[in-house]
């Protein structure tokens, strides 16, 4: 499980930008006329929008003259990026490093573009360490509004007391208080200490390694003791699952599709109609021998999501059946009987995400399911959420990694695994597998 969620900004948190950024403003000025401004005045807008730093540079500017700035700024940024590198700040990559390994989720919240962030992550080598990346493109409402951290929480599927938010402008200290989060200011990037005191920083460090011990000290802690409690409160929220009827199916179905289909859109903003679950692999699912479909029913009598999985053996069976046909089984054919499991799809209705619906089906099924040993599954190489949800969330490990060189033999031959795609496996007992 991930131990706690660190969301940092990037220009003067991560990257040393000021001089990229600095330069970038100014020719963007000279460019289009506009009154000149100091690198002091630039800098200050560090950590806004695009639209955000030209309005505060020019109170009175015009919108059509604001989207003429952006653009001009992009194109200069990307030519100074060919002579103007930028650089990790010292500790940055040690200490990410670290975190990394001890377990802790890292992701980042910027303004700038998604695209941009990737580039520079790379080119700095932190992006292995990188789980998540949210830009400016990604939200209606920049820093300091929490929307940023709130879609990451969402995302990522963890609450805001198990988060820390890591910037250096007061208005990274803003964005995660106004979402709840604890917050840690950095003396290094384009603000000051005292701006940063007045913005309420719960911490602030000098050194980048300083921000291990703050991560072992407060997010270690508060996810060991807040865990459990949540996991029993979400329990409740969903009242039962409840085998797929046949009238429910094309509804089921379509609240299936409509949730795969938004994680994808979310994730790519991308608005062709390319489906991402068909017809016939949801079918093909349900179908297949041994499949059980699950409906997750809340309190309210309404459906919140669902899973479809297959068992083997006489697991396809009621509760009350299966308990019966299993009395009479011999010990020596029990211990000689390896049950492996597959969970197919796994979905929580589009509007109640991010509320440990989805964590709290996969523990129910693992207690309709004792008996199975080995429970499988596979997810896209790019779909950083559901990889954070499997290992981080419900205990499953990568096993292997199918490609264009090493196809899944399961697959459909018509299935394009150019791209990638990771098989996870969860191996059962007392201590790991949920017991209701």
């Amino acid at each position: 499980m991930g131990k706690g969620l660190i969301i940092f900004d990037f220009d003067g948190t991560l990257g040393d930008t000021r001089r990229n950024i600095v330069t970038t403003m100014q020719m963007t000025i000279a460019e289009l006329h506009l009154p000149n401004r100091s690198e002091e005045e630039c800098a200050a807008t560090i950590g806004l929008p695009l639209a955000g730093c030209f309005r505060t540079l020019f109170p009175d500017i015009e919108d059509e003259l604001i989207s003429r700035c952006a653009k001009t700024y992009r194109r200069f940024f990307n030519e100074n990026l060919k002579t103007i590198h930028p650089e990790a700040f010292p500790g940055v990559v040690e200490t990410l490093a670290i975190l990394h390994q001890k377990g802790f989720v890292l992701t980042i919240a910027s303004s700038r573009s998604r695209n941009s962030l990737m580039e520079l992550t790379r080119n700095m080598g932190i992006a292995n360490y990188i789980s998540y990346i949210l830009g400016a493109d990604d939200v209606k409402e920049a820093k300091p509004k929490p929307e940023p951290v709130l879609k990451t929480l969402a995302d990522m599927y963890f609450d805001a007391g198990e988060t820390l938010v890591v910037g250096d402008m007061a208005v990274d200290i803003q964005m995660g208080a106004n979402a709840g989060t604890k917050t840690c200011g950095v003396t290094w990037g384009n603000g000051t200490r005292e701006e940063l005191e007045e913005a309420g920083a719960t911490f602030i460090i000098d050194r980048m390694e300083d921000l291990i011990e703050i991560a072992n000290m407060t997010l270690f802690q508060q996810r060991n003791g807040a865990t459990q409690c949540k996991i029993e409160h979400f329990a409740d929220y969903i009242v039962q699952l409840v085998r797929l009827s046949e009238e429910h199916t094309i509804a089921f179905k379509e609240e299936m599709q409509e949730a795969f289909q938004h994680g994808f859109m979310a994730y790519y903003k991308d608005d062709n109609q390319w489906q991402v679950l068909p017809d016939k692999d949801f079918y093909q699912s349900l179908e297949a021998e041994g499949a059980e479909a699950y409906e997750a029913i809340g309190e309210d009598g309404q459906r919140l999501g669902g899973a479809i999985i297959t068992a083997n053996g006489n697991m396809g069976e009621p509760m009350e059946q299966r308990e019966q046909s299993d009395a009479c089984i011999s010990s020596a054919e029990s211990r000689q009987r390896k049950t492996v499991g597959q969970l197919a799809f796994l979905y929580v209705k589009v509007g109640v995400q991010s509320k440990g619906i989805g964590q709290t089906i996969w523990k129910k099924i693992e207690a309709i399911h004792p008996e199975i040993e080995v429970w499988e599954t596979c997810t896209p190489y790019f779909d950083r959420r559901n990889i954070h949800f499997y290992i981080n969330r419900c205990g499953f490990h990568a096993v292997e990694f199918f490609n264009e060189h090493h196809p899944d033999p399961n697959m459909p031959e018509q299935f394009d695994q150019e791209d990638g795609l990771f098989k996870f496996e969860k191996r059962c007992n007392s201590h790991n597998c949920a017991q209701v």
